[in-house]
């Protein structure tokens, strides 16, 4: 029962950053979307150790994500884990790793990244301000369906999909695509350029707030605190 309380409280505070931070600051051009019409999946490992074991749960888990055809963004959260950035960074790189070898020579359906709590406001170019936008208050993989982004990078979905505020996203894609840049280039430097607009210190003041309700909630399950970034 505790296991499935803690959980509740994770899935609260992670939907606060969801919604607050990624969707409210709009730094994910296709996350409110998907939650919205039901094609997000979230999963939850209690693992508190990046071990052999944990790396064969979320191995797991990702294949549940990948063979479903509805999820276009699976989340894999680890409300326990205690692990630095740069270990994450390589346990998510194993995974990857390894599904890629599951589905050799087929590519792997779902393109990986990895959310870390610990992470600084870098505004100096905008992948060095990636890190701080994936600052979720718990160790997460971000899974995202590889035919979604060649869509997006195409052109191929409609405007409603990616911009349910009305913006024509779209149109601006397909033109920052006949720039030249990469899509996820101009993904950063928009998010840059809103960081600069809304200001870096409401985003820092946001994300330690989400950051300190999350030790406050999960205090009483014996789960230490994650401490203030650095």
């Amino acid at each position: 029962m505790k296991d499935e309380e803690l959980i509740a409280e994770a899935r609260a505070v992670y939907d606060r950053y969801a919604r607050e931070f990624v969707e409210g600051w709009r730094m994910c051009p296709w996350a409110e979307r998907s939650r919205a019409e039901g094609h997000t999946v979230e999963h939850y490992l209690l693992d508190d150790v990046a071990d052999e074991q944990a790396l064969e749960n979320a191995l797991d888990r990702l294949h549940t994500i990948g063979e479903d055809p509805n999820i276009e963004v699976g989340l894999i959260i680890f409300p326990r884990l205690r692990v630095d950035r740069p270990e994450f960074d390589r346990f998510v790189a194993s995974l990857r790793e390894r599904d890629v070898t599951r589905y050799r020579p087929s590519r792997a359906p779902m393109a990986l990244a990895a959310f870390h709590p610990v992470a600084v406001a870098s505004t100096e170019t905008p992948y060095r301000l990636v890190p701080f936008i994936r600052r979720s208050p718990d160790p997460l993989i971000q899974c995202v369906r590889v035919a979604i982004l060649d869509d997006l990078r195409k052109g191929d979905r409609g405007t409603n999909y990616l911009d349910p505020q009305g913006k024509d996203l779209l149109a601006l894609f397909r033109t920052l695509q006949e720039q030249k840049p990469p899509l996820h280039e101009r993904v950063a430097e928009m998010n840059l350029e809103t960081m600069f607009e809304r200001g870096v210190a409401e985003a820092v003041a946001l994300l330690d707030d989400i950051l300190a309700e999350r030790d406050a909630r999960y205090a009483r399950f014996g789960v230490p605190p994650r401490g203030t970034p650095v």
